[in-house]
């Protein structure tokens, strides 16, 4: 996503997940709440979010969906959930949408992916959802 947001004119911050824990469990890389918050400013438009998580596997973003959707809902920002891995899921963990937690639906836009989920990566076959004037 940082190509095109720079081609848009946008200039791309990153907060790294980093290990709360054992490094090896892969819900146990979160984002710091304060460095999350730290990267907002008045120019912040978006906020672009991986789950599962590629490469950790990670399914933990709907325990840290309140921390970001407060933020989102103060600084009047939109969510770009890429669930292009929705299906592709460690045993005994679950993937939930970010945009099924109350108050994200109107301000999400989820992606996914037919050629991630079904292991036919050569054909580039996506969908995008959310409310209609987010995807209309």
């Amino acid at each position: 996503y940082s190509v095109v947001i720079e081609v848009c004119g946008g200039t791309p911050v990153y907060v790294p997940l980093k290990p709360a824990g054992d490094p090896h469990n892969a819900n146990n890389w979160v984002f710091d709440r304060a460095e999350f918050e730290a990267a907002f400013n008045s120019k912040t438009k978006i906020v672009v979010v991986n789950t599962p998580h590629n490469p950790s596997g990670s399914c933990s973003a709907l325990r840290r969906t309140s921390s970001l959707l407060g933020l989102v809902k103060r600084h009047n920002v939109l969510i770009l959930s890429d669930e292009v891995y929705e299906r592709c899921v460690f045993p005994g963990h679950e993937h939930h949408r970010i945009a099924s937690v109350p108050g994200a639906w109107e301000r999400t836009l989820t992606v996914g992916s037919a050629g991630k989920s079904f292991s036919t990566t050569g054909y580039k076959l996506g969908w995008a959802m959310g409310p209609e004037h987010l995807v209309s």
